[in-house]
């Protein structure tokens, strides 16, 4: 009972830093995509 509830824990943790580095990527892209949408236009 106990070992189940520790792994779900775990697999719950997992999957919010996946989770919150998923958004942290999307950001990033996004900021580089539109940087680099900014310098095409400007130049």
């Amino acid at each position: 009972m106990r070992t189940a509830r520790g792994v779900t824990g775990l697999l719950e943790r997992l999957a919010v830093l996946a989770f919150a580095a998923l958004v942290v990527a999307a950001i990033i892209a996004a900021s580089l995509a539109l940087g680099y949408l900014v310098g095409k236009l400007l130049l």
